[in-house]
This record gives C-alpha cells, structure tokens and sequence, in this order.
C-alpha cells in the first residue's frame, strides 16, 4: 500500500506532488510504547504526530491577509483514510505574487506545519502526501491549509473534513465485505485478509462521471481501471473537467479478480481517485475466498514449541531440526531452520521448511522465510541442491518465492524478517543471495544514509527516486569495491534508472 512507508516522489498527471519521509509498516495496531490519539479530542497530538515534509511550530497558523492574496481555485469537499496510510491533500492556486510555502494544521491545534513550495509559481496544483499514523484512532477532525506568498500574503483557510476509519479484517472463511460509497477525492479502504492464499474480487461501479480505481496488494500495485502503477507511483487525482480524457478515469461498472499472493502480507488497499468538482459519485464491494488445499505437506506451526522432533507422523514423515551455521547465508534472521522429511518410500519427495525467529515464532515472509522444497534434502541432498539451492541463487528471487512459496497456511501473525517486496523496483530482477547482500551493505555503508538504510530495512518509506539514486550513487563512489562487495548496489542503482 502507500502506507507510513511508502512516501511517493513522482509527478501526477496534471498536478505535482510534494515528497515526504515517514515511518511505518503496513497497517498494524500501535506498539505497546505508543500512546493512541483521538483525533476528534486530541488535535495538538494528531498534528504533531502527522508525517508532512516541512517544519512544525507552536502556535496557531498566521492569519489571513485583508489584501491581496493566494486563492485556493480547486479543493477537495472530504477525505477518508486507513491509519498508518496517506492523506493526500488536492488543491488548484492562483495568486499575483509567486506561491513559496502552505500552512497546514489540525482545526483546534496550537501548532502547525510549513510546507515548502518553492518553485509552485502564481497558479497550478499541487498534491500534498500526509502520513495518519497507526497509533490514531477511528475518528473525525478538520484538516486547515493556507497558502503564503513571496510578499509575505496568506490566503483564506481551506478546511478538508477528515474521518479516520479501521481498517476491515477477514474472518478466516470466505466474505463480503460492506459496500463503500464515496464522491469526490482521494479515497482509501484497507482490508486485512491474512497471509492465507485466495481469490479477490472487487465489483465497482463509477456511474457516469469518470472516476480511477487502483488495488495495491501485499504491497505492490495489482489492478487499475487504467495504466498500473509502478511501485513508486501515486493515484492521481483530477477535476472533473480534465478527467474524461486522462489514463484510467472511467465511468461505468466492472470487476476485478486476482489472487493473493500468500508469500507477501494479506492486506489490499483500494484507491478511488474520484474527480473533483463535478458532482460525481462511484462505489465498491470486495469479497475474499481462500484457497481450499488438499496439499499433502504439513502445514508450518506458528511456533516452534508446538513441532514434536523426530516423531513419525500419521503420514509417515517427520519434523527434524536442519539448524546450521549457513543458515544466515539463505535464511537471514531466522534462528532455527526445521524441516519435514516425506516417508523414504514416498513416491512424492516434495519436503516442507518452516523458519523461526529468536522467539520460536513462524518467520512469515521475506528472505528468511523458509520455502517449500522440491526435492527434501533429508530424501536426495543432490536433488535438493539442483531443484532448490540453485535456483535460489539464479533465478529472480520475487519468482523464486513465488514458486517455492511460504508456508502459513495456519494463518500465523505476519513476522517478515529481510524482507524485500517494498524494493521491487530496487531489486525486481535479482537472485536472492543478491538481495541478502544488498540489504547487508546499505545496513553496515558508512555512506548509506539513514532515510535510505530505513527504507532498505524496511523501517520506513521510500525517499524519493532521484533521492535513491544520489544516495546508492555516493556508496558507488566512496566505498570498497573489494571482493564484488558494490556489485548489488551498482545493479540497484541501475534498476532505478541510473547510468
């Protein structure tokens, strides 16, 4: 999703959209040091606490000027968003002086945030991202904005009524969930359906006024009413009178399908662009059903404590202990590698690899995830190591996992460890081991920066395109190239479009 890490630098169509840096993951409930905020009584904390790209003062924003000012020509009426997710702020300006910079605030906070503009000139859009975080509550409050000029002029306040809402969970079985209605702006829905494998259908209707829908999917962009998205993209958002001939503004009805991928988070977000000042209206309904498998593998236990070790099961094979001192080198983070062996005689010689954390709990996604194993190594070690370990280290690591996919059919809580599908654009054509090594040289560079270091990480979102690439660039220049160290940051750097 375009969550609290998922921070956009690209232009829209017909608008620019200023960059920010927050933090994050895909939407969770706040950790246990952080303290939650109500949004319809606590507007001092939700502003603060907001991701925007700017500086924040103590104090109400600067009033409006009598005179001469900037004037807001388009807004959005509403807004409605998943915490830890995007706002993304809509307006057209006018004004005689040129534009440098917008107030934001919360109606009823005694602080606000400045946003530089520089370069906006006298008239255009703009698009501004910010980050609800995840510790704020369901609830409604009252986004203000104000535009200053060079001369030192502040327009009127816009107002952007804002509601908060939760995010909606599957059940475990098939669903439906209630349908959403909307108009105009930018709308998000996030629905969390588990890392189990199924089918998602999303029925939609965007009547006569043209409105865009896009679904992003375990954090990549799966479906559009118009051009897919790439990674870093953002929906845009547009007036009416411009959207009947842009890419992916449709009125009609239609339904998408897809599956989910279970190897990647099970949370879908929806994004309805609906067209600004035109009176338009469009609604969705998504429905889930998972995967019926009559795989004949044992499942992954949650937790380690629950696996009985070298015990012949009912089926004839058994859970035993692979742990190694390699196991870092395919598997990092993961602390204890356990595997079921099928029966010598089996005529199946397929083998399951369940990974856990320090803990003792499932490791659920990313490179130290375990994968299935087509041939297990406690039946032919030569076998696994030519349909298993080599095509780990050369095939592209996003089919790697999609064909040796993990396990969770258990529907264990999400417990990723190196995970690597936030950096598809990064690393879409890369081996693993490659990956594994790219992540450990940003970690440890003494020339990665941190908002670069937190992205690979996974602790926040992206910094800009053009950011990724000076950063990658400067390792290039300045660290040791010894012993093909540079090499996945050259082919990083080359991915996102550097020569």
């Amino acid at each position: 999703m375009l969550s609290m890490r998922s921070w956009l630098a690209l232009s829209l169509i017909g608008a620019t959209i200023v960059t920010l840096a927050g933090c994050g993951d895909d939407p969770a409930p706040p950790g246990p040091d952080v303290t939650p905020i109500d949004p319809a009584s606590q507007p001092d904390e939700l502003c603060r606490a907001l991701a925007i790209s700017g500086a924040n003062s103590e104090g109400a924003p600067p009033p409006a000027s009598s005179g001469a000012a900037p004037q807001f020509i388009a807004v959005q009426a509403s807004a409605s968003v998943t915490a830890d997710n995007t706002l993304y702020l809509p307006f057209g300006y006018s004004s005689s002086v040129e534009i440098i910079g917008l107030y934001i605030s919360v109606a009823g906070a005694q602080n606000y945030w400045d946003v530089d503009l520089a370069g906006a000139g006298t008239r255009g859009t703009k698009v501004i991202p910010i980050g609800i975080p995840a510790e704020v509550l369901p609830g409604d409050f009252e986004l203000t904005y104000q535009l200053h000029d060079a001369a030192g002029s502040v327009s009127t306040a816009g107002v952007l009524p804002t509601s908060v809402v939760p995010s909606a969970a599957g059940n475990g079985g098939p669903i439906t969930f209630a349908r959403v209605e909307g108009s105009d702006g930018l709308t998000v829905r996030t629905y969390a359906l588990g890392s189990s494998s199924g089918r998602v259908s999303l029925a939609w209707e965007t009547y006569d006024v043209p409105d865009r829908i896009d679904i992003r999917a375990g954090g990549k962009w799966v479906k559009s009413t118009g051009t897919l998205l790439d990674q870093l993209g953002a929906p845009p958002i547009l007036d009416c009178s411009d959207a009947a001939s842009a890419d992916g503004f449709v009125g009609r009805s239609g339904t998408f399908s897809f599956d989910l991928d279970p190897t990647l988070p099970g949370i879908v977000d929806i994004y309805v662009s609906g067209c600004m000042n035109g009176g338009t209206a469009w609604y969705f309904e998504l429905s889930f059903v998972p995967t019926e498998t009559d795989s004949p593998l044992p499942a992954c236990p949650c937790t380690l404590g629950e696996i009985a070790l070298d015990v012949v099961d009912a089926a004839g094979g058994r859970w035993v202990d692979e742990t190694a001192l390699t196991l870092q080198n395919y598997h990092p983070g993961a602390s204890r590698d356990i595997r079921w062996v099928p029966p010598a005689n089996s005529s199946d010689r397929r083998g399951q690899q369940c990974t856990y954390d320090e803990n003792g709990r499932l490791i659920t996604s990313g490179l130290g995830a375990g994968t299935l194993d087509q041939v297990s190594p406690g039946v032919d070690m030569l076998g696994h190591y030519a349909s298993d370990v080599r095509p780990w280290s050369t095939r592209s690591c996003v089919e790697y996992y999609a064909e040796w996919p993990t396990d969770n059919r258990n529907g264990c809580l999400d417990n990723p460890r190196a995970p690597f599908a936030h950096m598809a654009v990064m690393t879409r054509d890369m081996p693993c081991p490659e990956i594994r090594d790219f992540i450990g040289v940003i970690r440890d560079s003494r020339f990665a920066t941190p908002a670069l270091r937190n992205y690979v990480l996974g602790s926040s979102g992206p910094p800009s395109a053009e950011t990724i690439r000076r950063d990658l660039l400067t390792i290039i220049e300045n660290e040791s190239s010894a012993h093909g160290y540079l090499r996945p940051v050259v082919h990083a750097y080359r991915n996102m479009g550097g020569q």
